[in-house]
């Protein structure tokens, strides 16, 4: 697995359980042959679920649950007050970076976007007519998206050209290029602005929002110790920022091997 330079000791990386609260892995290794127990077992319930109804409508009792929601509650105790790395894949100028290296990323607003424009517009990257049309069609008050930072959690993300291809590919992340998504002049002009950027954000475990139970997934992890199950994750708080590797840092290219890519939508 690739390291990334100065990430403080104590932040939370969820695809390396190295980095895990040293006490929530001893217990975790306690636990651990039944907790793949529990995971064998809901995986043969699945299977026979595909050829069987009555497994979909009436499913079976899994003998470990109790050791399983056991190991839930532990994991997530024993998390509370960590920070958990995330990334969040965009297209940034050097004026934008130094702006999230100083305050953090910004929830997605109205005022943002206005502000992202207008910045492109005045340095005469986009025209007038062009910022207003993307003002006009922007997801900024989308529910859903409205107020919210996104961020993934596995390294191995930031190598997947399919998903992450269009965000480092045009300027303005989904809220903007969604609507030239069928205009390729249009679409040209958000992939000539900015770079290609990871940024690196810490959320505090609590404040952690997921439409998947994110203990859950480390918990199929830790058993398995191999491929973690990526998802991504929202919060409605600025998020610290510990660093911003683009397109110019060698780290970029080590963390996401983007040169390789052929998807650069």
């Amino acid at each position: 697995m690739e390291k990334i330079k100065n990430i403080p000791i104590g932040v939370v990386i969820l695809n390396d359980f190295k980095t895990w609260p040293q006490n929530l892995v001893a217990q975790l290794n306690i636990l651990r042959p039944t907790i793949g127990n529990y995971i064998q077992f809901e995986r043969a319930l699945d299977k026979k679920a595909e050829t069987n109804v009555l497994f979909r409508l009436n499913r079976p009792y899994n003998p470990h649950q109790n050791i399983w929601q056991r190991a839930i509650e532990i994991t997530e105790n024993l998390l509370k007050g960590s920070m958990i790395l995330g990334f969040h894949a965009t297209r940034l100028l050097p004026e934008e970076i130094s702006e999230i290296l100083k305050n953090g990323l910004e929830p997605l607003s109205e005022n943002l976007i206005k502000r992202r424009l207008l910045l492109i517009q005045e340095m005469g990257l986009i025209s007038e007519e062009i910022r207003q049309e993307l003002l006009l069609h922007s997801q900024a008050k989308t529910p859903g998206r409205a107020g919210n930072v996104f961020m993934f959690h596995s390294m191995e993300t930031c190598k997947d050209s399919s998903g992450l291809g269009r965000l480092l590919g045009r300027y303005g992340g989904e809220s903007l290029y969604w609507y030239y998504d069928k205009d390729e002049s249009k679409k040209s002009i958000l992939r000539s602005i900015g770079r290609p950027a990871i940024v690196l954000g810490v959320i505090p475990f609590e404040k952690l929002n997921s439409q998947y139970s994110v203990s859950s997934r480390m918990l199929k992890y830790f058993w398995r110790r191999r491929e973690f199950s990526d998802f991504d994750s929202f919060t409605n708080s600025s998020v610290q920022v510990l660093g911003v590797l683009d397109s110019s840092n060698a780290e970029f290219e080590k963390l996401t091997k983007y040169s390789q890519w052929k998807n650069k939508n």
